[in-house]
């Protein structure tokens, strides 16, 4: 007797892939992209701009520093050229140097 052939849902689908990701893994076999072109990394940000991006934004350092959750003191050591951020930090002062207003969107300041 034949079976009825059920329709597969969203989520088996789901479950599915999830299971060939499992088992990609476990074969321990890479995955090679040749269509995928990652972002180059940002450029070195100075001092001088990160001073730029807080200014523009009207921020004292201890405000700006804690909206980005750093240190005052970190803020000053970029500003005076004694250190520079890295990283995502870095990613993230260059996104706000193109659109300021993300960094302060949601806030009340009063």
């Amino acid at each position: 007797m034949a079976t009825k052939k059920t329709k597969k849902t969203v989520v088996d689908n789901w479950c599915d892939s999830i299971d060939q990701a499992v088992e990609l893994l476990e074969s321990g076999k890479t995955l090679h992209f040749d269509k995928v072109k990652l972002p180059s990394p940002p450029k070195e940000l100075p001092g001088k701009d990160v001073a730029v991006i807080r200014q523009k934004l009207n921020l004292s350092q201890t405000l700006f520093a804690a909206l980005l959750n750093i240190s005052v003191k970190t803020v000053r050591a970029w500003e005076q050229g004694i250190s520079s951020p890295s990283g995502g930090m870095l990613k993230f002062l260059r996104v706000i140097e193109k659109k300021p207003d993300l960094l302060l969107d949601g806030l009340e300041l009063k």
